[in-house]
């Protein structure tokens, strides 16, 4: 499994160190929504309580055909760690942000 970003809308978390992050298949609605840590989560502006806005979480993920099997940062409560969604969802990791070895 390699590092990935999924894309997803970003929320103020409960606290100032976390996002509430939601993940939606595009003509399905949402998949999960789940608080993670303000450096796993990538921002496309600020986000504000009641007006997300577009960002991408850090996963692990690995592509099986046209979807990507991606292992959330923490557990949801809908699906555990483990999603399946359309593989245009997820972008690269760039070569830093690549765990050792990889």
């Amino acid at each position: 499994m390699a590092v990935r970003w999924l894309q997803c809308t970003v929320a103020p978390g409960i606290f100032d160190t976390e996002f509430m992050v939601g993940i939606e298949v595009p003509g399905k609605g949402e998949i999960t929504a789940i608080f993670v840590d303000k450096g796993l989560v990538r921002v496309e502006g600020t986000p504000a309580r009641g007006r997300p806005v577009p960002g991408f979480v850090r996963v692990h993920a690995r592509e099986d055909g046209s979807e990507a099997v991606c292992m959330l940062p923490v557990q949801s409560v809908e699906h555990g760690y483990w999603i399946r969604v359309p593989g245009y969802l997820v972008d690269p990791a760039s070569p830093a942000e690549q765990p050792a070895g990889r």
